[in-house]
């Protein structure tokens, strides 16, 4: 499927999680030809990650269709915890995903040279 989308719509990119069996699937996407970049998503990485997505929704830079139901479930999953150090560690609450929270900051986390952002999410190798 993701193939297909990129032939449609041709990515410039495709991040991805690689933090835990992430290299098969590198090594799965280059194998079909698509430009994929594995982000490694440490503590302090998913702190830039969460904060940035916060930030994009507060202000209204970034808009959630209200149909959204399992992305909403994911976001609201996420639970952040202040470090004495000032940092915070963030965590999912127990029971819950937050798989697309992290797909969804992590797509709008890097740069862009057009306005609008696709987003392929919840996606089956």
């Amino acid at each position: 499927m993701l193939k297909e989308l990129h032939v449609q719509y041709p990515f410039a990119k495709l991040y991805f999680d690689k933090t835990g069996i992430g290299n098969v699937i590198e090594e799965h996407l280059r194998e079909l030809g698509l430009p994929a970049e594995g982000v490694t998503i440490t503590a302090e990485r998913a702190q830039e990650l969460m904060f940035n997505l916060k930030t994009l929704l507060e202000t209204k830079r970034l808009l959630l269709p209200a149909n959204a139901i399992e992305l909403m479930n994911h976001l609201n999953a996420v639970v952040a915890e202040k470090r004495w150090s000032g940092k915070h560690i963030f965590k999912k609450r127990e029971g819950t995903y937050d798989d697309l929270a992290y797909a969804l900051a992590l797509a709008v986390s890097q740069p862009r040279r057009r306005e609008t952002v696709g987003l392929a999410i919840g996606l089956q190798f």
